[in-house]
């Protein structure tokens, strides 16, 4: 990829999350990059093919370090999970506002239906935590894989979440690390009793609805808002009487 592509790329998608697309002009972009519009219209056609590109090279990208990872012959099964957690967690720091906004405001893009980009998102995510689990723990957890993989997500998401609501920073290391210590507390509990979620349970039954994937985040929200309200409550109690 040429560098003058990916830097309007970059502005954009800048622009996109901050004006929203709508009220963001190839004006403003060229602007900002401080190129002409030839230049601009050398790489994307319109606004539209602009947007299938971030999301396209998004995908990529994630998929690129996380095969970068893999093939890491200097790092053990371990750290190669740690580091999976981190690149989906720095994921979803960069790229979920811009990707809600723009599935929540199209139908489609080039033709292709945005429940797929949602698809295509979700599974890579889902499919890297499923490889490194099993490089990990081998194929004896093959029947309670979904529960730790739920567990990763779900604890992913809370940080992100816990994040926003605080406007809280928290280091990668420390998310990754608190991550692969409870699934290190867990897995061997898990073992003894039935497995309670699998593979469906991430994806709806009908293949082809128009929201086929369940957003983990969502189930993540349902589930666990009032506790993560309690602890910053509490949280800032405890500050309080320490003032």
């Amino acid at each position: 990829m040429e560098e003058k592509q990916k830097l309007i790329m970059d502005v954009a998608k800048e622009c996109f999350s901050k004006q929203g697309l709508q009220f963001t002009s190839i004006y403003d972009i060229v602007k900002t990059c401080k190129i002409s519009k030839a230049t601009f219209y050398k790489h994307f056609s319109t606004k539209e093919d602009l947007v299938y590109e971030i999301l396209a090279y998004s995908n990529k990208n994630f998929l690129s370090r996380a095969r970068a990872i893999d093939e890491n012959i200097e790092i053990d099964n371990k750290d190669k999970l740690k580091k999976k957690i981190i690149l989906v967690w720095e994921y979803l720091i960069s790229n979920t506002p811009f990707n809600l906004f723009i599935i929540e405001n199209f139908s489609q893009i080039k033709g292709q239906p945005m429940y797929k980009f949602k698809e295509t998102i979700r599974d890579n995510l889902l499919s890297e935590y499923y490889k490194s689990l099993i490089m990990l723990y081998g194929d004896e957890i093959e029947s309670i894989v979904w529960e730790m993989i739920f567990l990763i997500d779900s604890l992913v998401h809370e940080f992100t979440l816990i994040m926003r609501i605080k406007q809280e920073e928290f280091e990668p290391d420390f998310v990754s690390d608190y991550v692969i210590r409870m699934i290190d507390m867990t897995i061997n509990n898990l073992k003894k009793v039935p497995s309670v979620i699998n593979k469906s349970f991430f994806y709806d039954k009908i293949g082809d609805a128009s929201d086929n994937l369940v957003s983990s985040e969502q189930l993540l929200i349902y589930k666990t808002i009032g506790e993560i309200k309690d602890l910053i409550l509490k949280h800032d109690k405890i500050g309080r009487a320490h003032v």
